[in-house]
């Protein structure tokens, strides 16, 4: 029985790549980042954004949704499995890599609690 091959974590908030299983042209499914959960607090997995035949092409079109240069049919400007020129491949995915990496989301802290007045000093 042969193994699929394994590929890396991808980062919190990066978005995932779902294997859809053997037998399809594009087995490959590439989700955005969850945005909404549910009531019971279970994310809610957005619309794929396309699917493609490869993982290396799905890591490809996450990482330009999150450069921002994503539109539809960007998967079909990639190039395909059976092409071995690999520095194209990977001059359009470093190029997208710093776009992300130039511009950081700036985080913000959430907290559950609200800004009270200090209130050591008073008596009751």
């Amino acid at each position: 029985m042969a193994r699929r091959e394994k590929y890396p974590k991808l980062p919190n908030g990066f978005g995932n790549i779902k294997y859809l299983g053997k037998g399809r042209r594009n087995p490959y499914a590439v989700h955005p980042p969850t945005k909404g959960f549910n009531e019971n607090g279970i994310p809610q997995t957005p619309k794929a954004l396309c699917y493609v035949d490869t993982w290396i092409k799905g890591f490809m079109v996450l990482t330009a949704y999150k450069a921002g240069d994503h539109h539809p049919g960007y998967e079909k400007t990639l190039p395909s499995k059976d092409t071995d020129d690999l520095n194209d491949l990977a001059q359009v995915l470093l190029a997208d890599h710093s776009r992300i990496k130039a511009f950081p989301q700036k985080i913000r802290p959430t907290c559950a609690f609200a800004d009270e007045p200090d209130k050591k000093g008073e008596d009751k």
